[in-house]
């Protein structure tokens, strides 16, 4: 009798967790949707710089707006360390 009433008390009550938890879940998805994700964000421009750099500094120094607000030199300093060079 008291396995039974164990047995019950657990299919009424798993529904209601499983409920409960998805309300829970998409409570915090929706709160944090529009978090900005600073790590996130500096992996994927390092992924971009890492594979497109080269042509980046190319457009950069052919572009004479990029060239007056010394954009090209700005992006060096931070893709030659992180592609283990020292120099420009």
């Amino acid at each position: 009798m008291e396995t039974e009433c164990c047995f019950a008390w657990i299919t009424v009550t798993y529904p209601l967790i499983v409920v409960t938890t998805a309300k829970r879940f998409a409570v915090f998805f929706q709160t944090h949707s529009y978090d900005f994700n600073t790590q996130n964000a500096l992996i994927q421009i390092y992924a971009y710089v890492e594979k497109y750099g080269d042509q980046i500094l190319a457009t950069l120094d052919s572009n004479p707006e990029a060239r007056r607000q010394r954009l090209q030199e700005q992006l060096e300093n931070v893709y030659m360390p992180m592609n283990g060079s020292t120099q420009p």
